[in-house]
């Protein structure tokens, strides 16, 4: 009986040794977290290893190997779905933005800078359209040449010391009101999501 105690305490020290060694050996990165699991499973094992039978304890080991094996193959491929999911919706993002511009120019605009802001996943509250930001130029004539304007003086007018002018980024002009109105109609959108600068 001594003998045995000795023996079981023996390879219980040996196992405490090997297990720190891998422990030290093992890099810092996310399968290190399911290694050291399967280390504690060895060394529970390894201290109750005397009171089960030695064929029962080999097919726990395996099936916690198995069990590791399939974790990882599990991690890998939602890593790659994550990736997946972002490239689908960047490009998704690049062809509607490219849709925009199409759709705007075909108004006879120049589109300068298209920006939009759109959440694709449609479990999440703020899935759809959130926002469209456009820099056009000014409308073409029918010969796709810009119509030149002569320079106008700008009036600013005062009631009770308050100045009130023609501001482009503040105040819409006719060719905003409309490139935002076809948006709105086109893209199903509330108007307050287009944001639209005339240069």
């Amino acid at each position: 009986m001594i003998d045995a105690i000795s023996n079981w305490a023996g390879e219980l020290v040996v196992s405490l040794i090997i297990v720190t060694l891998i422990e030290m050996l093992l890099p810092e990165n996310k399968i290190k977290k399911y290694v050291k699991t399967v280390i504690g499973i060895y060394i529970i094992f390894c201290i109750i290893s005397p009171f089960i039978d030695k064929e029962q304890f080999a097919t726990i080991f395996e099936n916690a190997e198995k069990n590791l094996e399939k974790l990882q193959i599990e991690n890998q491929v939602s890593a790659g779905l994550e990736n997946t999911d972002t490239s689908i919706e960047e490009l998704y993002i690049q062809e509607f933005e490219k849709d925009v511009i199409k759709k705007v120019e075909e108004l006879g605009f120049e589109v300068k800078e298209c920006d939009v802001d759109i959440e694709i996943n449609a479990s999440k509250e703020n899935a759809g359209i959130n926002g469209i930001y456009l820099t056009i130029g000014d409308k073409k004539n029918e010969n796709n040449k810009n119509i030149e304007v002569e320079n106008i003086e700008k009036v600013e007018i005062s009631i009770n010391d308050s100045k009130s002018g023609n501001n482009k980024d503040e105040e819409e002009t006719e060719d905003t009101k409309e490139v935002k109105e076809f948006l709105k109609n086109y893209y199903e959108i509330k108007e307050e999501k287009i944001k639209i600068i005339q240069n």
